[in-house]
């Protein structure tokens, strides 16, 4: 936080530092300590906005490591470092790219915002969520970093939709089920036309290149 915060500072951003909630990160099941800081920078041009984002946090270590994983060995061109990929290394590729529009006095097409959260390797309630939920997403192009082990070329990423189901139940005595209506019971043929639903969505091609995930190599 700290090491990215001096460097977009030394490239004119102004930065400003975002504490979660801890009411909200609570929610998140994993035993995290200490205050959730996202930081925000930004840098205007005069012109529409366009936001960068990354995440500061790593997946926990797993077995199977050929290189330690804190030592950031090169080989075959190469860094083997926890987080190299996902996501440190496009951070650093970001600054690189900033520091080079600055010192050949480049002007963007946009105004620059970049935003890095916590937590989103865990999920539930992500940095990013919240930095949307308070407005520090402007509308504009948003451009996700996330890595990977190889060079690929994105023009799209996997999204997702969310929604959410109410189904009503009536309570009742357990000698007299049949005066109740079960709500596990009520939500089956939702699930049933769901799973149909999922079945045809994976049908589907895109004539956009997408997400093709190399092997997954440490």
């Amino acid at each position: 936080m700290s090491y990215l915060e001096s460097e977009f500072r030394k490239l004119d951003f102004n930065t400003e530092r975002v504490v979660v909630p801890e009411e909200e990160w609570k929610q998140i099941p994993c035993p995290l300590e200490g205050e959730r800081i996202n930081l925000v920078a930004k840098k205007s041009y005069g012109m529409p906005p366009a936001t960068f984002y990354g995440h500061m946090d790593v997946v926990p270590i797993a077995e199977g490591w050929d290189y330690d994983p804190f030592k950031g060995i090169v080989k075959d061109g190469k860094i083997y470092a926890r987080g190299a990929a996902d996501m440190k290394g496009s951070a650093a590729s970001l600054l690189l790219a900033l520091e080079v529009i600055k010192e050949s006095g480049l002007k963007p097409k946009f105004d620059i915002n970049c935003i890095f959260c916590t937590d989103e390797d865990v999920g539930v309630f992500p940095g990013v969520y919240y930095l949307a939920r308070k407005g520090y997403i402007p509308e504009g192009p948003v451009i996700c970093m996330e890595g990977t082990q190889e060079p690929v070329d994105w023009l799209t990423f996997a999204g997702c939709v969310e929604i959410s189901i109410k189904v009503k139940r009536r309570s009742c005595h357990s000698g007299m089920n049949f005066l109740g209506v079960n709500a596990l019971e009520e939500a089956v043929p939702i699930l049933d036309e769901l799973m149909n639903l999922k079945r045809i969505v994976e049908k589907r091609e895109s004539t956009i290149p997408a997400a093709k995930m190399p092997p997954l190599t440490r």
